[in-house]
């Protein structure tokens, strides 16, 4: 029996709660095993904001590799150029390279945009 202290947060989607912004240029989610309910979150905020950049923090360890599996294939069916942060560069990825790597926390970078994702630094 888990006798751990519990706290109830308030919480909005993404998309709630850019609603009424202007722009949305990038976003970086870092949400310990939510990921799945993140992107869903994020859905219409991307219709209404196609050109924004998403970095995503998937800690595959803590899922799984079901989870893990089902996750990349939602989030691949939704950006079709699945890629990820190495190091300092931005390089394309696939479902199997991403599940056989699931040691590490991977930085998933969404776009619906096609070529360049992250601009040089200047």
């Amino acid at each position: 029996m888990d006798t751990s202290p519990t706290v109830a947060v308030q919480s909005v989607t993404l998309s709630t709660a850019v609603a009424d912004w202007p722009a949305l240029d990038f976003v970086k989610i870092d949400v310990e095993g939510a990921e799945a309910l993140a992107k869903e979150g994020l859905r219409a905020a991307l219709r209404r904001f196609p050109n924004a950049t998403v970095v995503m923090e998937v800690n595959t360890r803590r899922m799984g590799v079901d989870t893990a599996r089902a996750l990349y294939r939602q989030v691949q069916a939704d950006f079709p150029e699945l890629r990820r942060i190495v190091r300092d560069a931005v390089v394309p990825t696939s479902v199997p390279e991403l599940l056989g790597n699931m040691q590490t926390d991977d930085l998933l970078v969404l776009s619906l945009r096609q070529g360049q994702l992250l601009a040089p630094a200047s």
